[in-house]
C-alpha cells in the first residue's frame, strides 16, 4: 500500500502578515475594498489618512511592535507593509 501524504508549503512570514493584515482590514475597515494585490498602496485599498494611522495602530498592537515615522514614510504598498512586519518582529 502506498503512502499518498501531500506535503503543503507553509505561507513564507510576509505571506503570512499580509494574510493577517487582510483579515484585521477586512474586520476593522469597512471602507476597505474586498479584495486587493500586495502591490495595492494603502489609498488604493481605500484608506483615507485617518484609516491609515488607526491600521498603523492596530499592527503594532497585534505583532507587539513599533514602527518609525521613517519606516511609515517609505511603505508604498501592502507587500512594503509586511515586510516591514516581519522584519521588526523577527518573524
Amino acid at each position: 500500500m502506498e503512502n499518498d501524504e501531500t506535503v503543503v508549503a507553509s505561507p513564507s512570514p510576509v505571506e503570512d502578515v499580509t494574510r493577517r493584515v487582510a483579515l484585521l482590514l477586512r474586520d476593522n475597515f469597512p471602507s476597505a475594498k474586498s479584495e486587493f494585490s500586495g502591490a495595492a498602496s494603502l489609498r488604493e485599498i481605500g484608506l483615507d489618512s485617518l484609516d491609515v494611522v488607526d491600521l498603523v495602530w492596530t499592527i503594532e498592537t497585534e505583532f507587539g511592535i513599533k514602527f518609525t515615522d521613517d519606516e511609515l514614510q517609505a511603505i508604498i504598498s501592502l507587500d512594503a507593509l509586511a515586510e516591514l512586519v516581519v522584519r521588526k518582529s523577527g518573524s
